[in-house]
């Protein structure tokens, strides 16, 4: 889809490989410092090396940059994706909830968050490529599988630096351990400079053979000059979350229970939440998403929710003559947890007519949403059904998001 944040600029990669910027060593970074051992550089660079972690996983990223008290970490556009704000974690200790997501480069797979505001922040130059030969040493740190504990450390070499078509960048190839999580982190000369942003490993063939040692980062002469004028984007800041909401059963006033996003009023957006069962299957529930919601009783709207009877609904209320509820679509669920206290993640994107509706990952429609009007209000909501709710219980949604479609 469109996204005027995306920089999508075809002229970036030679825009990258022109912008130059002063750096400290006047020759290649790619070789080490022979005054500096690895444990040295490790313990210099570790600091810049951060986490990040949003509803749908957890990646790496590097502090680049600091201006003004705000550090810029460049990182993977997949690990961010469409999240307005993210979690931040330094060094295993300082946690920032608010990451803001200046910009992304989807081609690239780059993207740029900031975290405000600390006189503490360190941040890595990227380094000189120009010389990068196969055979260089290298060194990633990253938070592989979201293990708890400080950023870890693997070494290797640069097997190969190659133009991708596919990116449309420099990729450079190594044989350092690249594993899940790691992606965004960087890719170090030994003497500390950011050489790549890692990316992606390849683990098998086409026919399923298994590889060793194939893991790929955005060069940083292609990844600098698109990770600063990402920075300079001024985001989109109407987003809401994440926030931990408890909707309070009370089957006595007859009415759905509800918590909106604010005065979030959006047509495209992303939204998503963990939803916690308020009890077991045994008595009914039903939760999920509100959306678009526009009049002051709340008659129209598009409601997206999961039951107890392990199926997911979708139905609308619009601007018809007889402004009747008509249910869209629906559908059996067999991974859904229904266990008093069990957790389902439910996500929806909304972008013009179409809706986009996941539980657990994994999507359960895609449908026509032209009847709901274009554009509302934002809630999370419990006991759509009569029956539904349990005088005293709590339906729990753990990290309640909103984003725009950029």
């Amino acid at each position: 889809h469109s996204n005027p944040q995306s920089d999508t600029n075809p002229e970036a990669d030679c825009y990258s490989q022109a912008y130059k910027y002063p750096h400290t060593h006047p020759h290649s970074n790619a070789h080490s410092n022979p005054q500096m051992t690895l444990a040295q550089t490790v313990e210099v660079v570790r600091p810049s090396v951060v986490r990040i972690e949003t509803f749908g996983g957890s990646g790496s990223g590097v502090i680049f940059k600091i201006e003004d008290l705000t550090a810029y970490i460049v990182t993977n556009w997949h690990v961010v994706s469409d999240a307005g704000y993210v979690k931040v974690t330094i060094n295993d200790s300082r946690t920032y909830d608010k990451g803001l997501v200046h910009g992304t480069n989807v081609e690239k797979d780059l993207a740029v968050v900031s975290i405000c505001c600390d006189s503490t922040f360190k941040a890595v130059e990227f380094g000189d490529t120009s010389d990068l030969q196969g055979g260089d040493e290298v060194i990633t740190m990253g938070y592989p599988l979201a293990i708890e504990g400080e950023a870890t450390i693997t070494r290797g070499i640069v097997s190969a630096v190659r133009y991708d078509a596919d990116c449309a960048c420099e990729v450079i190839q190594t044989d350092a351990a690249i594993n899940p999580g790691n992606s965004g982190g960087p890719l170090f000369s030994l003497d500390g400079n950011i050489l790549g942003i890692n990316t992606f490993k390849i683990e098998e063939t086409r026919s399923g053979r298994p590889v060793e040692g194939l893991g790929f980062a955005v060069s940083a002469s292609s990844a600098k000059g698109i990770a600063e004028r990402l920075s300079h984007i001024e985001p989109d800041r109407e987003v809401f979350g994440p926030e931990n909401v408890f909707l309070n059963h009370d089957p006595s006033d007859g009415l759905i229970a509800a918590e909106y996003a604010g005065s979030v009023w959006r047509s495209d957006l992303y939204v998503s939440g963990i939803f916690v069962n308020p009890y077991d299957a045994v008595n009914d529930w039903s939760h999920g998403f509100m959306m678009r919601q526009t009049s002051e009783d709340g008659r129209m709207f598009l409601i997206f929710i999961i039951r107890s009877n392990r199926t997911w609904v979708v139905f609308t209320r619009g601007h018809d003559a007889d402004a009747t509820t008509r249910e869209l679509d629906d559908g059996y669920l067999s991974g859904l947890d229904i266990k008093g206290g069990g957790e389902n993640y439910l996500e929806a994107t909304l972008e013009g007519d179409q809706g986009v509706f996941a539980v657990n990952g994994e999507i359960v429609a895609t449908l026509d949403v032209s009847r709901a009007d274009p554009a509302g209000y934002i809630a999370v909501v419990s006991g759509l059904y009569e029956g539904d709710e349990q005088h005293g219980a709590v339906t729990r949604v753990k990290g309640f998001t909103v984003a725009p479609i950029r």
